[in-house]
């Protein structure tokens, strides 16, 4: 007999599979519900974003521009520092009750190029991350003009508005569908892996050799 998987191997294997779509389904839907045990208690909560731009400006020779704009991403990086944090904090004051390491859990920062900057503010309320991103980029402006004593750095773009960032439901669902997912390709490799190391001759084509040599005859084993 012919030990080397073939093409035919496959093709049997995938008439087993078939065969077996019931055990797979089962196996499937008992997947899916240890999924729904295991997140039955999660509940479903969405996050917002809210972005606000920042620039450098610059008016003077090409040199000077570049220097500024590389200037700007050097401060970026005391961005979600504990000193601008705690000015977003005293900005927000009287409107959300938020300390530093609050808002530093909350809060991104991205390059959009050499002289612009991003701040993003994710929260689970949505006037949470606007109010929270605008005071952050309010309160690294004002950190750089008291360091270089100018104000080339200013808001571009203050947030106004947010989006979606995660949606629970949608996120519990894709969880419960991985459950799933992998008790169907855990029975279905298990089903082919059997198969393909078992001894069963199910096909002619199986028990050709190397050489191709003829058969003359199969001889079953009966049990």
């Amino acid at each position: 007999m012919n030990e080397e998987i073939q093409l035919e191997d496959f093709k049997i294997c995938i008439a087993i599979l078939w065969k077996k779509k019931l055990l797979i389904i089962c196996v499937t839907i008992l997947a899916l519900l240890v999924g729904l045990l295991f997140t039955i208690n999660e509940q479903t909560v969405n996050t917002y974003v809210a972005k606000t731009s920042i620039y450098s400006v610059g008016y003077g020779s090409v040199q000077e521009t570049s220097s500024l704009s590389n200037a700007l991403l050097s401060y970026a990086e005391i961005i979600t520092s504990n000193k601008v944090c705690e000015r977003a904090a005293s900005l927000l004051v009287g409107k959300i009750a938020l300390n530093a390491t609050d808002i530093q859990r909350m809060i991104g920062v991205n390059a959009i190029n050499n002289s612009v900057i991003e701040i993003r503010a994710i929260s689970t309320d949505p006037e949470t991350s606007i109010y929270v991103t605008n005071a952050v980029a309010e309160a690294f402006v004002r950190e750089v003009t008291s360091i270089t004593e100018n104000d080339t750095i200013q808001i571009l773009d203050a947030a106004d508005s947010c989006t979606l960032n995660v949606n629970g439901a949608k996120d519990l669902i894709t969880k419960r569908f991985f459950f799933a997912m992998i008790g169907f390709a855990g029975i279905s490799a298990y089903i082919i892996y059997t198969e393909l190391k078992s001894n069963k001759i199910r096909s002619v084509v199986q028990c050709i050799d190397k050489d191709e040599n003829e058969i003359l005859g199969i001889v079953p084993c009966m049990k």
